[in-house]
């Protein structure tokens, strides 16, 4: 059997089958709000989490009736959905916009087990106050450690800046989605040690240190900052991302030393993939050209795409096709991104993100087989080998369970190939009360 009628039957397998909503259902589903008089079952995530059950679903209600509220951060030792929306809004211009329920502290995850999941969907981590700098306040971020099973940390906003206890870090993870991330690195890089991590539609910043003298004192930024990914002994792969080291600076104003530039990576050990659409910029000192986007420790690997983006002469070539996605809100559009061969087809299909691999013979399958639905065929054109899909997300599909995308890819000369999954979750509509 050639690729064409291997692939022509795999479409046909593919388009006979559709989403089977029903084995996708939660076993509970429990609402958090802080807002007086919105019914729910608890005021803050850690007493939700404390009688949730593996495998339960937590909404987060934020501004239910215009009044916001901040959350406390919770320690998670269990497979959960967590997923945060804005409630009783009209529908903003961009959606995300509407999707970052406030937290404030540290989510520290542990000991999810393999064969389970946990999902983090539509927060915003801040400090716990102002002082953070000072060396006496609770760490706050997200730290994951010890964890067999997958983590999927979508939509999520962490706001870093600088400061000396915030972290974002991965810590012998077996494998980690984070999607739709935008991050404000603190006085610590983004960490990745002994783990597996895939980063798609995501967007990370380096900053300079701040650290606080005393009390009634501005902040001031002090030392060197760290590249903004580290990564030890770990498989990476990076696509449709944006990453940036942090500038440099010169003494003047709250800049009390002068501070290097930094890298955007440094890769000590193991392998990152860079992919399509992912850029590893540098950061400037004053009057200078950026630094290497990658610091390559030897041993430790970096391969490149050549649709992706990093300064930095001791990359080897790699080719990685690709699909990445926008946001998926009920009964809200988004679009989905494939990047394949030049000239070549892709053939799109989701559903139930699969815990392991079903092999096709020209790549493996992360989508549960009876839950599969085909979304289509595409041309890809001869620049970049790409192709936007513009969808519509049903008001009916669960939030917060784990789905994927996936693509099948033929070349031109009849080489077939699968993209890595893009796994997502989804928020509930924007008029949900």
């Amino acid at each position: 059997m050639n690729s064409y009628e291997y692939l022509r039957l795999l479409l046909v397998a593919l388009g006979m089958v559709v989403i089977d909503t029903g084995r996708v259902v939660a076993q509970r589903t429990w609402v958090v709000s802080g807002s007086p008089g919105y019914p729910a079952d608890f005021t803050d995530l850690p007493l939700a989490v404390a009688a949730a059950a593996p495998g339960d679903t937590i909404q987060i209600v934020a501004a239910a009736g215009g009044i916001a509220v901040d959350y406390t951060a919770a320690r998670i030792d269990k497979p959960l959905h967590i997923v945060g929306c804005w409630s009783g809004f009209a529908r903003p211009t961009v959606p995300a916009s509407a999707l970052g329920v406030s937290f404030r502290g540290l989510f520290d995850i542990s000991g999810v087990p393999a064969g389970q999941t946990l999902t983090l969907s539509n927060l915003s981590v801040d400090p716990p106050t102002l002082l953070t700098q000072a060396p006496w306040v609770l760490p706050a971020g997200i730290r994951a450690t010890d964890c067999a099973g997958r983590i999927v940390v979508e939509n999520v906003w962490l706001h870093g800046f600088g400061l000396q206890n915030f972290q974002f870090s991965f810590d012998r993870c077996a494998d980690v989605t984070l999607h739709r991330i935008e991050s404000y690195s603190g006085a610590q890089s983004t960490t990745i040690v002994d783990s597996n991590v895939t980063m798609s539609w995501a967007s990370m910043y380096g900053v300079q240190p701040i650290q606080v003298a005393g009390f009634g004192r501005p902040p001031y930024a002090t030392g060197t900052p760290p590249p903004t990914m580290e990564i030890r002994n770990s498989h990476v792969q990076v696509w449709d991302s944006y990453v940036e080291g942090s500038d440099g600076w010169l003494p003047g104003g709250y800049f009390v030393t002068i501070g290097r530039e930094s890298h955007a990576v440094w890769v000590r050990s193991g392998t990152l993939d860079i992919g399509p659409a992912a850029w590893f910029i540098g950061g400037r000192f004053p009057g200078f050209n950026e630094v290497n986007g990658a610091l390559i420790e030897p041993g430790a690997v970096v391969r490149k795409d050549d649709r992706g983006v990093c300064w930095q002469n001791q990359t080897q070539p790699l080719t990685l096709h690709t699909v990445s996605h926008a946001t998926l809100v009920q009964d809200y559009p988004y679009q989905v991104r494939v990047f394949g061969p030049r000239n070549g087809f892709a053939f799109l299909g989701v559903g139930a993100a699969s815990l392991g691999p079903s092999p096709l013979g020209f790549g493996d399958l992360w989508i549960d087989l009876p839950s599969l639905s085909s979304i289509g065929l595409a041309p890809l054109d001869n620049v970049y080998g790409e192709y936007w899909y513009n969808l519509y997300c049903p008001r009916n599909v669960p939030e917060a369970f784990v789905y994927a995308f996936q693509a099948a890819m033929i070349a031109p000369d009849g080489t077939l190939a699968m993209t890595p999954p893009s796994r997502c979750t989804v928020a509930w509509a924007f008029d949900h009360l």
